[in-house]
């Protein structure tokens, strides 16, 4: 009989068991004996962790970035114009971020630099990056208005910082914004905009509800600019509403355009008051004509027969004769 001992380690939850009884030979041929495998180490949360790559490497990698992109990152730099490329001015009172976000954003794909504002990561250890940020941030300055150029270079910052700054100033509080833009879109009218114009405003007001998160169905679009509509678009809004399927706001637009152009083309009327206003030509036969006849006959008797150095004193006796036949309400014969 065999006994065994369990001896347990003190930094070991495993026991070992071993024999008291000497180690058995293996037979001639027998396959030996193997010694139980260690126990498995239970995996740390650090194990499975992906492991980060050595500075070198990324350091390489960057170069390797810099150089695939430093010829498009040149011309970045040589433009001279920026607003030839977003022509958009950033200012508040006329909320045109949506259309400057968007414009700027596209030109910065184009010279691959969106991620100088749309990443946290810098490296201002790099002068190429330094470089192209510096580029960056002054499109932003020049295409801005002078308040918020004002603010922006008060805070010194990179481009991603000035980006968020933008972004909280334009977006920031989105449901108080919302709601007075909301409001403003509601009650907006026509007045004296063209058809094109008031669309557009509308558009623009509807796309930057949208990024408030609240956005603006199609119908809603129809029923607002129906409901804004000047007063010589009055019979479109009856003829839109009972239009079977309900018009999109772009078929909308086109019948409203075709109408305006119609009108436009109509000749002007003219206002009641000026014809009411307007003196009727004296009859042939009225005694008035006649005396306005006489004065001119005689007026061109006196400068055409007389001497040059007489024609002044006959034209005033002429004068003075036509006087006396208004006063005696007669008529000279032609």
């Amino acid at each position: 009989m065999v006994s065994f001992v369990t001896i347990r380690f003190r930094n070991s939850s495993q026991p070992l068991i071993r024999s008291l009884c000497p180690p058995l030979t293996p037979s001639p041929g027998a396959s030996p004996i193997s010694s139980p495998p260690p126990p498995r180490q239970p995996r740390t949360s650090a194990s499975l962790l992906k492991p980060k790559p050595a500075p070198r490497l990324r350091a390489a990698a960057l170069d390797e970035y810099e150089r695939a992109h430093e010829a498009l990152w040149a011309q970045a730099t040589a433009v001279v114009n920026v607003k030839a490329l977003i022509p958009v001015v950033l200012d508040q009172a006329a909320n045109t971020y949506t259309k400057w976000r968007s414009m700027f954003l596209t030109v910065l794909g184009k010279y691959a630099l969106t991620y100088h504002v749309l990443e946290d990561e810098a490296f201002p250890s790099r002068p190429a990056w330094v470089q192209a940020d510096c580029c960056v941030l002054t499109w932003i300055y020049d295409t801005v208005s002078r308040d918020l150029q004002q603010s922006l270079m008060m805070r010194q910052g990179p481009a991603r910082g000035a980006w968020c700054y933008l972004e909280d100033e334009f977006l920031g509080q989105k449901e108080s914004r919302a709601l007075l833009l909301e409001t403003k879109f509601r009650n907006f009218r026509q007045e004296s905009l063209s058809i094109t114009d008031y669309c557009r405003q509308l558009e623009s007001m509807a796309a930057s509800l949208a990024e408030f998160g609240e956005p603006i169905g199609d119908r809603q679009m129809v029923l607002t600019l129906l409901h804004g509509l000047s007063g010589k678009f009055r019979h479109m809004v009856s003829i839109l509403k009972m239009h079977r399927p309900f018009p999109t706001f772009a078929e909308a637009r086109t019948h409203l355009l075709l109408e305006e152009m119609e009108i436009d083309a109509r000749p002007p009327s003219p206002p009641s008051a000026l014809v009411a206003a307007t003196p009727r030509p004296a009859a042939p036969g009225a005694p008035g004509a006649l005396h306005l006849h006489a004065r001119e006959r005689l007026l061109q008797h006196a400068l055409l027969h007389p001497p040059v150095a007489n024609a002044l004193a006959a034209a005033a006796a002429a004068n003075a004769e036509v006087n006396r036949l208004l006063l005696a309400d007669t008529v000279v014969p032609p």
